[in-house]
């Protein structure tokens, strides 16, 4: 059967921590106490988990699912054949899920419908819900140029990143106080200067870096795979 590998980790706003894993099965620590195992039932390949409490949350699945958890059980809420990932939102009836192939999909709270994005490929991951009318994402495609698509409340705009600077194309995006942060392989943070410009906080200080969080612009995490480096400004 092989190894069995861990995808994603979310903390509820009450402190209990689930784990995915890829034979779906999640892991999870509730109040503080130990991991135990729960089955999920998809027999599938599990993939990110976000929600707003600890029985209202959400997880991604291979090939192109969505199941919605109460805390105690698992329900297919979307089946689909594109692969899906990223997950984001503002409330209960108003969740993004988004993945392959330009893909992306709304929750209103009874139903999921697709939103085009004007893109056919590259990987829609999600940036940060800011407001019902202010969603982001990041487009990882290929070539010199990416887009950031945003949601108004009324339609998806999309602006053009311009990454023939950067020594390759990027992992992460983030919003935090107010800024965009750009990681990735190259070895750079960067941020926007304007609409489509990027420039550099840090000049080859991250070499690698996979992803990223902070608390603040002066409180950040940035993990490499083998480190995990702390940005105090």
């Amino acid at each position: 059967n092989g190894s069995v590998s861990f995808d994603n980790v979310w903390e509820a706003p009450n402190g209990d921590v689930w784990v995915t894993l890829s034979n779906g099965t999640v892991s999870r620590s509730l109040g503080g106490g130990d991991f135990e195992r729960v089955d999920t039932g998809c027999n599938c390949f599990l993939g990110n988990i976000w929600g707003l409490a600890a029985d209202d949350f959400w997880l991604t699945s291979l090939p192109g699912n969505v199941i919605h958890s109460d805390g105690h059980s698992f329900q297919r809420s979307y089946t689909g054949t594109t692969p899906v990932g990223a997950i984001t939102g503002t409330a209960t009836d108003d969740i993004w899920v988004s993945g392959a192939d330009g893909a992306l999909l709304h929750w209103n709270g009874a139903a999921w419908s697709k939103v085009a994005t004007g893109h056919t490929s590259g990987f829609v991951d999600r940036v940060g819900a800011l407001a019902r009318d202010d969603v982001w994402w990041y487009v990882m495609g290929s070539g010199r140029s990416s887009d950031l698509l945003h949601w108004d409340g009324a339609r998806i705009t999309a602006t053009a990143i311009d990454t023939s600077q950067t020594q390759g194309l990027f992992t992460d995006v983030e919003i935090v106080d107010g800024r965009f942060w750009f990681v990735g392989y190259g070895g750079a943070v960067y941020t926007r200067a304007d609409a489509g410009t990027l420039k550099p906080i840090v000049r080859s200080a991250v070499l690698g870096a996979q992803s990223m969080w902070g608390a603040s612009d002066d409180d950040m995490y940035f993990a490499t795979g083998g480190q995990i480096l702390h940005w105090d400004g």
